[in-house]
């Protein structure tokens, strides 16, 4: 999950001219979610924020990607409010991570993320949204980074020492 983290990661913070261009901040913090939404005095971040979690589930072969998108609000949004558009930026935000998010490719194990779900959530002290990534995922497949290849030592002893044979 690493090299996921890493990727949503890397495609938020080098796309920061998408968020500029739509008038919006990028994420200024990214990380796992430990329950800050519902806890912000607990944690030290900043908005907007990101906080990444996840679930994989290895029979079906898929993983769910779940992003916590906090951010504070702007004006009101209600439909007589004066500065409607200037709240309604909080909408563009979640478009622009939607964006950059849908179909990057982290790699193996991993299938392209698509997005799968958008669901607000209230907590305490925010109204945020989930936005949830879905992909596939090789349950067989061995996540390491490193392969060694290790030579076949398999040696019929008659006699002497294993040392004389290497």
């Amino acid at each position: 999950m690493n090299r996921v983290f890493k990727k949503i990661q890397d495609v938020l913070t080098s796309n920061t001219q998408k968020f500029a261009n739509a008038g919006v901040q990028a994420p200024k913090t990214f990380d796992i979610y430990m329950g800050q939404p519902s806890s912000p005095g607990a944690f030290e971040f900043f908005n907007p924020a990101i906080f990444f979690d996840y679930n994989i589930d290895y029979d079906q072969g898929l993983c769910y990607i779940y992003l916590h998108c906090v951010q504070e609000f702007g004006a009101d949004t209600e439909n007589f409010a004066e500065h409607q558009d200037d709240g309604l930026k909080y909408i563009q935000y979640l478009k622009v991570v939607k964006r950059c998010l849908n179909k990057i490719r982290p790699g193996k194990p991993f299938g392209p993320l698509r997005l799968y779900q958008d669901v607000p959530v209230i907590s305490e002290y925010y109204f945020y949204h989930q936005i949830t990534l879905r992909c596939s995922v090789d349950a067989d497949f061995d996540d390491d980074d490193i392969y060694i290849d290790v030579p076949d030592v398999t040696y019929s002893l008659e006699s002497g020492h294993i040392r004389d044979h290497i």
